[in-house]
């Protein structure tokens, strides 16, 4: 549950929009044991940002931009000022782009405030410049999705580590903590999270990620997410995360590589 005055005192920290005052310096310090909430799930911010008017709203998340860096919270992906400006972009679209501009320069975290990687911009232009780029460079590249014959060693060797690590911790207390923080994700960010994941297999994960995962949902997901899913199905699958590489399969219509090396064993 987050508490109602941590609120109000972010709010009040965000309408200062100061760090150099002595009042907002005490309120900081007055919430610098609450950075669970800065991890606490989009339902229960939905929840708090719902009522909340619109210039409440803006200072709500300029309060937790502010405090995240100031305190050097940990949220990455799920940090909270990502809910509240969601709330924004769906009220005022513009409005969320004139909070964008004053968040990038600001902000220490990566994926604040859009959910995505912000690549480092410092402003909505630079951000919208440096996603544009980066899908061309896919769109370039993707027709050659080969790699080199040393790379495929490479790749070969660390699949075989993440199977080894996966059997090894699969009854662990990893894999317990590791579903439960997957609960707290929409499926979009489950599915992010396991592209990410260098570490384990996919086997490693639940199959029911598998199962939520619609062609919808797939098609949310940006290409570079949907690249390195489709890299950890490489290889024969069975089983729901064989259906799940198919439905990942066709959400790339466009591109001419034989698909068949996709469905057999490497």
């Amino acid at each position: 549950m987050i508490p109602i005055d941590v609120i109000q005192v972010l709010i009040q920290i965000g309408i200062a929009d100061d760090l150099n005052d002595l009042t907002t310096l005490q309120r900081l310090e007055a919430i610098a044991g609450f950075d669970a909430i800065n991890r606490t799930s989009w339902q229960e911010w939905d929840e708090i940002t719902r009522p909340l008017q619109t210039d409440d709203l803006v200072a709500l998340t300029k309060g937790l931009t502010l405090t995240e860096k100031h305190h050097r919270w940990i949220g990455g992906s799920v940090a909270a000022a990502i809910w509240t400006f969601r709330e924004l972009r769906r009220r005022e679209p513009t409005l969320a782009d004139e909070l964008a501009d004053w968040i990038l320069p600001r902000t220490s975290n990566p994926w604040v405030p859009f959910g995505s990687q912000n690549h480092g911009a410092r402003s909505v232009e630079e951000y919208r410049n440096a996603q544009q780029q980066r899908n061309e460079r896919i769109h370039a590249g993707i027709a050659n999705l080969k790699v080199s014959e040393d790379q495929a060693i490479t790749e070969r060797e660390l699949r075989s580590e993440q199977r080894k690590r996966s059997s090894r911790d699969r009854e662990s207390e990893i894999r317990i903590r590791l579903i439960a923080e997957l609960a707290q994700l929409t499926i979009e960010q489950q599915l992010r999270r396991i592209a990410a994941d260098t570490t384990y297999t996919l086997g490693f994960y639940p199959t029911c990620i598998a199962d939520a995962a619609t062609e919808s949902v797939l098609q949310s997901l940006d290409e570079e997410t949907r690249i390195e899913l489709l890299r950890k199905l490489k290889g024969k699958k069975r089983g729901p995360w064989n259906c799940f590489k198919r439905r990942l399969l066709l959400t790339f219509p466009l591109y001419p590589w034989d698909r068949s090396g996709w469905f057999h064993p490497e």
